[in-house]
């Protein structure tokens, strides 16, 4: 039986500090596991964003509460991703041709920039990309 320092079981002083997963982690594990990206390690957060449109953008990641953004340049059908070890919400930025539309985006899912057919405005939606289809 393994024990953890007083004489308890490992399990059990688990239990008793709540050091089971959150609902969060497990659901962020398995958004990571069904889009087929790669689970990233208890350490570190995984970012990802797809370009679906026909147009390349300049967007920018920046945490919550900082003014810094990570920029980068994503062409169409490009899979952009970053790997952070800090996790929580992102803003995520892109520079449209009219406005800056802003979106928040949570590690461990997938993000696809696409045209929105009614207003032809570039939109961001969560789930895996569909093969040169827009929405």
């Amino acid at each position: 039986m393994l024990t953890g320092g007083g004489g308890e079981s490992a399990r059990a002083g688990l239990a008793r500090r709540g050091a089971r997963p959150t609902r969060l982690a497990l659901l962020t594990l398995l958004g990571a596991t069904a889009a087929g990206l790669p689970a990233p390690t208890a350490a570190e957060s995984r970012y990802v964003v797809r370009n679906d449109t026909s147009r390349a953008f300049t967007c920018g990641l920046r945490r919550e509460g900082r003014s810094v953004l990570d920029r980068f340049v994503i062409r169409s059908g490009e899979r952009w991703e970053q790997v952070s070890e800090r996790d929580g919400r992102r803003s995520l930025l892109c520079d449209s041709q009219t406005l800056t539309p802003q979106w928040r985006v949570y590690p461990g899912l997938l993000y696809r920039l696409v045209e929105d057919s009614r207003t032809g405005r570039v939109v961001l939606r969560e789930g895996p990309p569909s093969a040169g289809a827009r929405d």
